[in-house]
């Protein structure tokens, strides 16, 4: 038996034997006791829905002892819960399994996981270095707004202040010779 955790903090167990793989089958196709196969193993991986359809038919009798419905349950399940339940499934599959495909899929499982936070930290060092250079334009660019304001600053300062001072200066000296 596997456990997950969904995006509301509910857990839930994989438990697979041959009824409900055959349950299992009949609602999604896929054959979980084949899930060891490099093939069926990626046509489900690259699937999201149908991995979820899988797990949601894993998961039926409990669902149904919460009194849920599938959408319900399925709408509960996305980003790491998704990743959890997929990797629960699949060691549940290898925990199905005799010792030697067992022993197999434990290890692709292992590798994929170790993919996955590959993965993840290549995205994060993606996004750091875009938020970085992302920084990086925003001061470029209030380099750039400075500039404008100053030369709006010396615009300002020499055309309007200068002229009406000059001329204010002018007609108050005059005023006093008159």
């Amino acid at each position: 038996m596997q456990m997950f955790t969904d995006n509301e903090g509910a857990e839930w167990r994989i438990v697979i034997d041959a009824v409900v793989a055959r349950q299992v089958e009949q609602d999604t196709g896929c054959q979980v006791v084949k899930l060891y196969l490099p093939t069926e193993m990626e046509r489900v991986a690259d699937n999201p829905l149908l991995m979820l359809d899988v797990v949601a038919a894993l998961c039926g009798e409990e669902i149904r002892r919460r009194e849920m419905t599938a959408d319900d349950f399925l709408r509960r399940l996305r980003g790491d819960a998704l990743e959890e339940a997929m990797l629960a499934l699949y060691r549940e599959v290898a925990d199905f399994m005799p010792p030697k495909k067992k022993a197999l899929l434990l290890e692709v499982v292992e590798k994929s996981q170790q993919s996955l936070e590959q993965d993840r930290q290549a995205a994060n060092e993606d996004l750091q270095l875009l938020m970085e250079l992302k920084q990086e334009e925003r001061i470029q660019r209030s380099a750039k707004l400075r500039k404008k304001l100053d030369r709006l600053r010396q615009t300002i300062s020499c055309e309007p202040s200068g002229t009406s001072s000059g001329t204010t200066a002018v007609s108050s000296e005059s005023s006093p010779a008159e």
